[in-house]
C-alpha cells in the first residue's frame, strides 16, 4: 500500500515540475501517470507476490496497460506531428494489451 501511495505522490510531483518548464498539459499529464504507474506496477507484483489470486493478477495486467498506454501518449503528444492519429489508437491499444501481458507474466516469473 504504501509504494502505491508514493506513486501516486511521485505522479502529481513529476506532473507538477514539467508543468513548471513550461510543457503542455497534454505532455505533463501523461508524464505523470506514467511514473505513478511505474511504483503501481511494483505494488501490484508484490501484492502478487504475497498472495497471487485473480484479482492480484488482472490489477497487474490492467496496470501494466495503464502505464504503457501512459508512456505512448507522453511521446506521441510530444511530437509536433504525432505519430498515431486516432484511428490507429485502437490497434495501439491492443498491442499494448498484449505487451502489458507479457510484462506482467514476466515480472511474476521474476517475483517467485
Amino acid at each position: 500500500m504504501l509504494t502505491a501511495t508514493l506513486g501516486l505522490l511521485l505522479g502529481a510531483l513529476v506532473t507538477v515540475a514539467v508543468r513548471l518548464a513550461d510543457v503542455q498539459p497534454s505532455v505533463a499529464i501523461p508524464a505523470g501517470v506514467f511514473a505513478a504507474s511505474v511504483l503501481w506496477v511494483l505494488a501490484a507484483t508484490i501484492w502478487n507476490r504475497d498472495e497471487s489470486t485473480g484479482l492480484s493478477k488482472a490489477t497487474g495486467i490492467l496496470l501494466c496497460v495503464f502505464g504503457l498506454a501512459a508512456a505512448v501518449d507522453t511521446v506521441n503528444q510530444a511530437l509536433t506531428h504525432p505519430i498515431l492519429p486516432d484511428a490507429t489508437g485502437l490497434i495501439v491499444g491492443v498491442v499494448l494489451g498484449a505487451c502489458a501481458a507479457a510484462l506482467w507474466a514476466a515480472a511474476a516469473r521474476r517475483a517467485r
